[in-house]
């Protein structure tokens, strides 16, 4: 029966009979591979019938096929010029099947409609077997690392790198194209380790501004696991709450059951309603685990994001988040702006102001847990390594360096003043004094043709350093990435790559 699936050319998806073409009153024409409005809608034009699929998180119209509305299969002519139900679902399928270690397979949407097959073998570009903020080192084993990686999945080594094992069951995906047998997974956003049990992580997923019963959206948001990243299961559903959390999320160090998650009030886009999910809050929090979450009175301003939520180690009322407001515009690069900048609450969450004057925005930002009012972000608008001493309210700019790609302070260093950051090229560089100093400490392992994209530092118990990230660019004339793992045992002398997405089983 799954076999035969792959014989279905639109699944889900609702015929418009149109003429001109049109689609929503503009005039349209489906060229194959290039962008369409509305996933899950298709055309007919000139006797054949074009598909709006997506591939990644882009939506583009597929090649033309003749095809019978009333079978959802092949045929020589169409039966139906007019709005039709969605394809039928075969007999027997279940809205979910189990593929053990590697995950949970989509099948049938929350709404009732056949999810389409995913292609995870390649990049467009931009989303593609990327890590992240996902890589983790527990600080309790330094063997003990993990990540999550973009189409593939959940991976842990418990050997310091040297293997790898999918690590994936309870993850929900929808088919894979080449293997509707397994997941195709979504963006995996960020982790959470809580600081008292390191077995006990929350996993955020972002993909697309959406609810748990909306298309794209209804396998993302968060998933917890008290095993180390063997079981997960998914813990942001209720109704209504967007489950779009990119980078903000923390776990108290006072309460285990208490944990702050960051959200967007971006508009959806997939399916062209523009619909914000937010209302009062870009900010959730529970008390009891994620078995109930409250949305946080912080304002929604429209076309903010979250970029990071930091818990006072001492007292899990005071609660600092960093922000910044992006506009998409449609045929046009995004603009930015510093949003609500960086606003506190000192009572757990009723209350907010923002403690900032920053009038530019900040892209990423890293919080000293050793030194709560150690800050380190990027960037200013003249591109430079921002560092604040005052827990984020005043800033300083270090002319070293012009967009750094990813910074972390060492959890390991009571001072709480150091750590590790990485530029355009790379090139490594240990920080000290909270990030108004530092020096190199290697560069990362070049490919040729491609750029470096550090998106994540770890540190060993053990002294290890670690970089987690991608390598981006073209290769055959198309969109190609690759992400990595790199390690050193020297303080940045030498680098090893342990991890390589080419090589892991999926």
């Amino acid at each position: 029966m799954l076999k035969r699936l792959r014989t279905v050319i639109l699944v889900g998806v609702v015929i418009i009979g149109i003429s001109g073409p049109a689609f929503g009153g503009t005039s349209v024409i489906p060229k194959p591979g290039s962008p369409c409005p509305k996933v899950q809608t298709s055309v007919m034009y000139k006797g054949l019938t074009y598909a709006c699929l997506m591939q990644g998180k882009k939506t583009l119209w597929s090649p033309g096929k003749k095809f019978s509305a009333n079978t959802g299969q092949q045929g020589k002519n169409p039966t139906s010029t007019g709005t039709s139900s969605p394809a039928p679902i075969p007999a027997g399928l279940k809205t979910f099947f189990d593929a053990g270690r590697f995950g949970i397979v989509r099948n049938i949407s929350s709404k009732g409609q056949l999810a389409q097959k995913m292609d995870c073998t390649k990049s467009d570009g931009n989303q593609g077997f990327r890590s992240d903020k996902t890589f983790v080192v527990d600080p309790n084993n330094p063997l003990h690392l993990s990540l999550g990686v973009e189409y593939l999945g959940f991976y842990i080594s418990e050997d310091g790198g040297n293997t790898w094992k999918d690590s994936s069951a309870g993850l929900i995906g929808y088919p894979r194209i080449d293997d509707p047998l397994k997941p195709c997974h979504t963006e995996f956003a960020v982790v959470a380790v809580d600081p008292n049990n390191s077995q006990h992580m929350i996993l955020g997923r972002a993909g697309e501004p959406g609810t748990i019963t909306d298309y794209f959206s209804e396998n993302n948001g968060l998933y917890e696991t008290r095993d180390g990243g063997k079981n997960w299961k998914q813990i942001l559903t209720q109704p209504n709450l967007g489950v779009y959390v990119h980078d903000g999320l923390a776990i108290s160090h006072q309460n285990s059951d208490v944990i702050y998650a960051g959200t967007s009030s971006i508009p959806r886009k997939l399916d062209g309603s523009n619909k914000i999910y937010t209302t009062v809050g870009i900010i959730y929090k529970t008390i009891n685990d994620g078995k109930s979450w409250v949305e946080l009175p912080t304002g929604a301003p429209t076309n903010t994001n979250v970029l990071n939520i930091f818990i006072d180690p001492s007292n899990d009322n005071i609660v600092t988040v960093a922000t910044d407001g992006r506009i998409q515009t449609p045929g046009a690069p995004s603009t930015f702006n510093s949003g609500m900048g960086f606003i506190r609450t000192i009572d757990g969450g009723k209350t907010w102001n923002r403690i900032d004057t920053l009038g530019s925005p900040l892209f990423d930002v890293e919080f000293s847990v050793n030194s709560p009012k150690n800050v380190v972000a990027c960037c200013s608008t003249d591109g430079k390594l921002m560092y604040s001493s005052d827990g984020g309210a005043t800033w300083q700019s270090n002319d070293q360096f012009y967009s750094p790609r990813a910074f972390a302070f060492d959890p390991f260093d009571k001072s709480g003043l150091t750590g590790l950051l990485a530029d355009n090229s790379g090139a490594i560089f240990g920080f000290a004094s909270g990030g108004s100093a530092a020096s190199p400490a290697g560069t990362l392992p070049s490919v040729a043709g491609l750029s470096t994209r550090v998106t994540k530092f770890a540190f060993g118990s053990d002294g290890t350093w670690y970089a987690a990230g991608h390598y981006t660019g073209t290769r055959g004339g198309a969109p190609y990435q690759e992400g990595f793992v790199f390690k050193s045992n020297d303080r940045g002398a030498t680098w090893l790559r342990i991890l390589d997405t080419t090589k892991l089983e999926h």
